[in-house]
């Protein structure tokens, strides 16, 4: 490529993240559930229900770095601990909550929300995901099945819904709670992947474990 090609193609790059930054300044992207993504899917939802009225529901939180800067939309200070409800906290926030439905019947997926978080519990994440799944129902969308990994507070948050998820054989598992509003069983189903790695670091740290005393000993090597 020539020095021309390498100047347009620096300028059709300027052009576009300019005209996506201020497609995105147009939008209330602010913490909490989005409006306009969830009354647009209504939306789809009454033009389709096959396709947009059955979704799982799939959640992730992911680490972000600690930095505050000032939004010129806004006229805020943005990166502290944001819940969606527009109470001034002085923490900043090292984590972010995201929600996003997948349609069942189509291939579609949209984020519904996302929490700006430092430290959150299990208990405060179920009330969000309550608050989640009876938005999506006033708007005539079913939700079947939850997705996230498989951490520890996402197992209790299962618990504190009506799962059972420990691995104790004198109780079956349940691996479904119902429905705030409907009361129709949501399933649960932890992220293959991650419960994947979750056994391998297991594998890892247990390297030498004794299967029976017939079996005998088993190695594992990484």
């Amino acid at each position: 490529m020539g020095m021309l090609g390498l100047v347009v193609k620096w300028l059709l790059v300027k052009c576009l993240l300019f005209n996506y930054t201020r497609w995105l300044s147009s939008l209330d992207a602010r913490p909490g559930l989005n409006k306009m993504m969830l009354d647009m899917l209504e939306r789809r939802c009454q033009e389709d229900e096959v396709k947009y009225g059955c979704v799982t529901l799939m959640l992730d939180a992911m680490s972000i770095k600690k930095h505050v800067q000032h939004d010129p939309q806004t006229q805020t200070m943005f990166g502290y601990v944001d819940m969606g409800d527009r109470l001034n906290e002085t923490d900043i926030a090292s984590e972010v909550l995201v929600f996003m439905v997948v349609g069942l019947q189509g291939y579609w997926k949209a984020p519904i929300a996302y929490y700006l978080t430092k430290s959150l519990t299990p208990e405060s994440q179920k009330v969000l995901v309550e608050h989640a799944l009876d938005e999506l129902h006033h708007r005539q969308i079913r939700v079947v099945c939850m997705t996230m990994d498989g951490h520890a507070s996402n197992v209790s948050m299962c618990s504190q819904l009506g799962c059972n998820l420990k691995a104790d054989p004198c109780e079956p598992l349940k691996t479904h709670f119902p429905h705030p509003v409907t009361h129709d069983n949501v399933f649960v189903m932890m992220d293959a992947c991650h419960m994947l790695k979750l056994t391998r670091n297991m594998l890892q740290v247990h390297a030498h474990f004794c299967l029976s005393a017939l079996v005998g000993s088993a190695f594992y090597t990484f």
